[in-house]
């Protein structure tokens, strides 16, 4: 890990060498900014192209930016993507104010989930769709929207075809 800090500037480096097969490995680069006033300190990140290897899966991380200040938290255009399949963050949470943050996936393999949840499970298949969720003017008032389709699912071998959540 590297960090370097100068006046209201910080730098993140994180090196992952990982395990012997090299499986899982990565680099991930951040800079941000911080910035204080009458609503409190704030942080302005960009992250940087950088890269993992996670189950023999190379994946890319393009440039996005991540803001967040008080009791909100900013997302702009996050993409992680590995060949066909993708995840995007974009939109904002808060406790505040009404927002929106957008899960997007396209094509994503859901056997990465094996790796968390044991080879037992053998989930297979690939999820395209969305996740929204809203956060209402009043603090404590959350909501979710789905709309995911998966192709070819199976769960310890039991073939569920076409799924779709809504």
């Amino acid at each position: 890990i590297e960090f370097l800090a100068e006046d209201d500037h910080i730098g993140v480096g994180v090196v992952c060498k990982g395990d012997q097969n090299r499986t899982t490995r990565g680099e991930i680069f951040a800079r941000g900014d911080l910035a204080r006033d009458d609503a409190g300190l704030g942080v302005h990140v960009d992250v940087l192209p950088s890269s993992f290897t996670f189950n023999e899966s190379d994946w890319s991380i393009m440039p996005a930016c991540v803001d967040l200040k008080g009791k909100d938290l900013g997302i702009q255009d996050l993409v992680l993507s590995s060949g066909d399949q993708s995840i995007t963050v974009d939109g904002g949470i808060s406790k505040e104010h009404a927002d929106t943050l957008s899960v997007r996936l396209d094509q994503f393999s859901l056997g990465i989930a094996n790796a968390f949840l044991g080879q037992q499970f053998d989930l297979k298949g690939n999820a395209t769709g969305e996740a929204m969720l809203i956060s209402y003017a009043e603090m404590d008032n959350k909501g979710m929207l789905i709309d995911l389709v998966s192709e070819g699912t199976s769960v310890s071998g039991t073939d569920l075809g076409r799924v779709e959540v809504e």
